[in-house]
């Protein structure tokens, strides 16, 4: 049992300078780190999606680059106009190839179309194929 105080009351314990965190601090450091990792998440998600749209756009060159070599193979006239589905990542992307080709400057111009997050992207590709 306590021995009374000098006023007749009993002492009770005290926890000054007690070390250790209170329910709000601990709290508050939560808050502060969901904001960090929030942040983070976005970062890595905008992160993602452009090493992805790269991808596409470096699988585009490929296809161009695939119907340019074969159209100087084979000789005559490309078709107007094809397309190509491909892999990237977890994606079956859909390549839409516009052909023009000038006979007379013997140049082929292909033009690779497709949709990646509601967006159109293109990228135009031309070469000398004839002799």
């Amino acid at each position: 049992m306590p021995a009374p105080h000098e006023s007749g009351t009993a002492k009770t314990a005290s926890f000054e300078g007690s070390t250790g965190f209170t329910l709000i601090e601990a709290m508050v450091s939560l808050v502060i780190l969901a904001v960090i990792l929030l942040g983070l998440q976005a970062g890595m998600m905008t992160a993602i999606t452009m090493n992805t749209e790269n991808l596409m756009r470096e699988e585009a060159v490929n296809v161009a680059q695939e119907r340019m070599d074969r159209y100087r193979v084979e000789p005559g006239s490309p078709p107007g106009s094809e397309t190509v589905s491909r892999q990237v990542r977890n994606f079956e992307v859909d390549y839409r190839l516009t052909n023009s080709y000038d006979a007379s400057t013997n140049v082929l111009n292909i033009t690779v179309e497709w949709d990646f997050q509601n967006e159109d992207h293109s990228l135009d590709y031309e070469s000398h194929i004839g002799g």
